[in-house]
């Protein structure tokens, strides 16, 4: 939220993509969510089941057509949206931050 708000003080338009863990949120516009067909969990980390993942994903960012993406995650969203940035020679920005590791 915060990284959000600055971004959009300086001016640049911020759009979230996400997963809706097959719960009910009630989001700003900015917020865009794919639906899950089932959520479990693993040590306190929220996994998801999401059938055509990159098809949904890729109608998201066809219609928002960013111009440069930030991901988070190496297994789910994170290599779909870089698989969409090379097609559509959109520069992405990649970090992994929850590895677990100290």
């Amino acid at each position: 939220n915060a990284y959000t708000t600055e971004l959009q003080s300086r001016g640049h338009i911020v759009n979230i993509v996400t997963f809706d863990f097959k719960s009910p949120h009630h989001d700003p516009p900015h917020v865009h969510r794919i639906k899950t067909e089932f959520c479990f969990h693993v040590q306190n980390n929220r996994w998801v089941y999401c059938m055509h993942m990159q098809q949904r994903l890729n109608m998201i960012l066809d219609c928002l057509q960013p111009e440069i993406i930030h991901a988070h995650h190496p297994f789910a969203l994170g290599p779909r949206a870089r698989n969409w940035a090379h097609k559509n020679n959109i520069p992405v920005v990649y970090i992994q931050d929850q590895t677990g590791f100290p």
